[in-house]
């Protein structure tokens, strides 16, 4: 077979007693154990970050619906001072005519 050398192989003890198999299966189920520990550990640092990162972008939004707020309010207030503008023009135009 190409991409094996007979240095590279090697033969794997098969355990004969119950026993053996016994252990060897616990060490696999323990190795399996702290394997999804780190999984789990990994998962719930992400998920921290993330909460961080939502909390920060939810303040963000806060702050920009808040300073949408009072732009509404200077345009709403620059709106009625053009229409009082646009009433003392259309005033003064009829006493011209």
């Amino acid at each position: 077979m190409a991409g094996f050398s007979s240095d590279s192989a090697s033969v794997l003890p098969f355990p004969g007693r119950d026993a053996n198999r016994l252990r060897l299966a616990i060490r696999g189920l323990e190795a399996a154990l702290e394997e999804q520990a780190r999984a789990m550990a990994g998962f719930r640092a992400s998920m921290s970050e993330l909460s961080g990162a939502v909390a920060g972008l939810k303040r963000g939004t806060e702050a920009y619906h808040h300073q949408l707020g009072k732009l509404g309010s200077r345009v709403g207030e620059a709106h009625a001072a053009a229409r009082r503008l646009e009433d003392t023009a259309t005033l003064w135009l009829r006493t011209q005519g």
